[in-house]
């Protein structure tokens, strides 16, 4: 069994309990029981599947190799189709993933990959066969690299759920259960420019490239509509065998992941109830940063030599450095699904700590991310589709 140690501690992602008194509706007046942890530090294992190596990737029982990518580069994702090192259009406003047949191009982008996916004006990643997901998503807002959009509209978890339940809802049951979505809907609320959005687009797709196993599964594939919401299959990176997480087993890597992350929250309504009874979890969809920030502490690990490769891209750096800087008001509206303003005016509801966000102030994301499910279970009563009351603190 692989048997890899995290390269950070976990305590600072820990919950914080008793010592908040929060102003509260009755609605969120639940059951107070919080996820278990332990204060073990033995890591992350696979029950079985391959160790991976900066050649090859020795998969499952039977002991064979597929080619992996060296030092960041690329895999192929899908059957007929291909990822390469995606690159944003250079111009702000036509960003974008493009589409591709055989050795093709997508709009205003170039060829990616042996035979697939482009980069492209604003238009779907390739899927199965290289073919992209039905419509063209228009381009996000754009604003001038490294400032953001004023009067950003927000992303809220209705408006993730539905998209989510709607792919879901078109996909055959097993394709259903091994689908599981990435967004960057929290970083279109914080009226993030194009430029900016691309590059966080593209460092998902290298990441997911260099975790990629099996290159006859269906690869990442953006859904249609203005939200950038990614679905990736399980399958592909091998995330569906048992794992073992600090002592603890999980009957895949994602299920490992949402039980370790302080940002995967199990919601409830309508369009939530949907998407959890077609993929099987109970969180179907996270936000890109928090599996990027679970992935800094080896869950799942990094191949070896990616992250270098990765913090060694001028245009991948902020967007990965991001994930470990301390956040302002604008950072924690987008997460939670609300505008800047809402979030302000509604400060006096949540725990204290969050108070310095009113006077433009930043937080260290370690004293962030135990407060981000009390926050949300407070501001999401409004939505539709509602934080499970039981996974409140």
């Amino acid at each position: 069994m692989l048997q890899l140690e995290p390269v950070r501690a976990l305590a600072t992602r820990r919950w914080a309990s008793g010592a908040m008194t929060l102003l509260c509706v009755a609605a969120c007046a639940v059951d107070s029981r919080t996820p278990a942890t332990t204060d073990d530090d033995e890591g992350f294992s696979s029950g079985r599947g391959g160790a991976q190596s900066g050649s090859a990737v020795t998969g499952g029982t039977s002991g064979t190799s597929l080619p992996a990518s060296a030092g960041g580069t690329s895999l192929p994702v899908s059957a007929g189709g291909s990822y390469g090192s995606v690159t944003p259009s250079p111009s702000a406003g036509t960003g974008g993933l493009g589409t591709g047949g055989a050795g093709g191009a997508g709009s205003g982008g170039s060829a990616a990959g042996a035979s697939g996916a482009a980069a492209g004006a604003g238009a779907s990643t390739a899927g199965a066969g290289g073919s992209a997901a039905p419509g063209t998503p228009p381009a996000a807002p754009a604003g001038p690299c490294g400032l953001r959009l004023a009067g950003a509209a927000a992303v809220t978890f209705d408006d993730l759920y539905s998209a989510v339940a709607l792919d879901l809802s078109a996909l055959g049951a097993d394709a259903a259960l091994s689908a599981r979505y990435l967004a960057l809907t929290n970083r279109q609320s914080t009226g993030a420019p194009t430029c900016e959005l691309d590059a966080d687009s593209r460092l998902l797709l290298e990441v997911l490239s260099s975790l990629t196993v099996d290159p006859t599964a269906p690869g990442p594939v953006r859904l249609a509509g203005t939200p950038i919401i990614y679905r990736i299959d399980l399958r592909a990176l091998n995330w569906t065998v048992a794992v073992t997480l600090r002592g603890t087993d999980f009957s895949d890597t994602w299920e490992a992941i949402i039980a370790s992350s302080p940002f995967a929250t199990p919601f409830l309504g309508d369009d939530a109830d949907d998407a959890t009874a077609d993929s099987g979890t109970t969180v179907p969809v996270l936000l890109v940063d928090a599996l990027l920030d679970q992935m800094l502490v080896g869950v799942p690990p990094f191949p070896p030599g990616v992250l270098d490769t990765l913090q060694a891209d001028p245009e991948l750096l902020p967007s990965l450095d991001r994930v470990s800087t301390p956040v302002d008001a604008g950072d924690v509206a987008g997460d939670l699904g609300v505008t800047q303003r809402e979030l302000l005016d509604n400060l006096n509801l949540l725990d204290p700590a969050l108070a310095v966000l009113g006077d433009n102030g930043t937080l260290e994301r370690a004293v962030y991310a135990p407060l981000y499910r009390d926050a949300l279970c407070i501001l999401a009563l409004v939505n539709e589709n509602q934080p499970d009351p039981f996974a409140c603190p």
